[in-house]
């Protein structure tokens, strides 16, 4: 797509007076079920690694860094109904603390170009007081190019599920109790989407918002669910919506809260975040950054907020030869 094409577009999706809920044939209407089976990014034709970009100059850097959160590695075992499994997060991940955002999609319209016409139909629906609203109607392709465009990718199912449950493995992102109000679900009776990280009261303890409800999540990777929604060609998406009831994020032997999909499915409350390695992604962003008075202010408040749980990485890599001033202030962030 040229130049004017897209700014075009951009313009279009911005001044649109109406909001279109999507009523294709192919859009997946949401019923709480369990998530079985995702596919692999390389089956899916995603971008590779070796062609990932990573935020473009150092303003656009320090935004990005400012929607992450620092989640370390973990891993526990948990029963599923093929007997004990592992989930994991191998090592440190920034993960998105909101579901990827309207605005964020039309910032990289140039970078993307020609969209299938449903997506494109529906994002020129899209109006400029719905900004912070989260990108949906995505298929998982779609999903995994746009992370790629940030030099990211989306998180595996079981990556997922240690985020949302974290280390004490609580029902609910927000802890022990069901409670009504702190997620976008039906109990809520909203209706539709709501602005990414509405509901303060519902964030999990790395600072990340909206696991439970607004929209669901596309994910990749295999994850141990049973059988029966295990098949060739699906799919996965965590979490629930605001078209799904509220349950815990582990029930039945360990069954996650999700449901299973063909790839291609498109649906007004499917969405998703996106992940990255921390530490190569910290020393490449950081050795971008300029600081000065106000962009140092920031680098300090970032790293306060990923807090003790990021100082051993960030530690480690600010001392090493040749490292981004960027990184020091960071770790002077999360020491404080």
């Amino acid at each position: 797509m040229d130049r004017s094409r897209s700014e075009q577009r951009t313009r279009r999706a911005w001044g649109a007076e109406t909001f279109v809920v999507a009523g294709s044939t192919r859009a997946v209407r949401c019923n709480a079920v369990v998530v079985a089976f995702a596919l692999g990014c390389a089956a899916l034709g995603c971008v590779p690694d070796s062609s990932r970009s990573t935020p473009r100059g150092a303003a656009a850097a320090l935004e990005e860094l400012e929607r992450l959160a620092f989640v370390p590695a973990a891993q526990f075992t948990l029963p599923t109904a093929e007997g004990p499994a592992l989930f994991q997060i191998r090592e440190p991940l920034l993960f998105d603390r909101f579901e990827v955002r309207r605005e964020q999609w039309l910032a990289r319209a140039e970078e993307w170009g020609a969209s299938e016409p449903e997506l494109e139909a529906f994002v020129l629906s899209w109006r400029a007081a719905e900004r912070n609203i989260p990108v949906t109607f995505v298929t998982l392709a779609e999903a995994q190019r746009f992370a790629a465009l940030r030099g990211m990718r989306l998180p595996s199912a079981t990556e997922w599920i240690v985020v949302a449950v974290g280390a004490a493995q609580w029902p609910y992102p927000w802890g022990m109790t069901r409670q009504k109000g702190v997620a976008n679900t039906l109990e809520l009776g909203l209706g539709q989407l709501a602005a990414s990280g509405s509901f303060e009261s519902g964030v999990n303890p790395f600072g990340i918002y909206d696991l439970h409800g607004n929209a669901a999540e596309w994910v990749t990777g295999v994850a141990p669910f049973p059988d029966a929604l295990a098949s060739a060609g699906r799919a996965s998406a965590m979490g629930g919506s605001f078209r799904t009831y509220s349950r815990g994020l582990l029930v039945d032997a360990g069954e996650p809260f999700g449901r299973s999909l063909p790839p291609a499915s498109r649906s007004d409350d499917l969405g998703f975040r996106c992940c990255v390695e921390a530490a190569h992604y910290l020393w490449e962003v950081s050795a971008s950054m300029e600081l000065e008075p106000r962009s140092r202010e920031r680098l300090l408040a970032i790293g306060r907020r990923w807090g003790s749980r990021a100082l051993t990485l960030l530690g480690d890599l600010s001392t090493r030869p040749g490292a981004p001033e960027a990184l020091r202030v960071l770790a002077e962030g999360a020491a404080q």
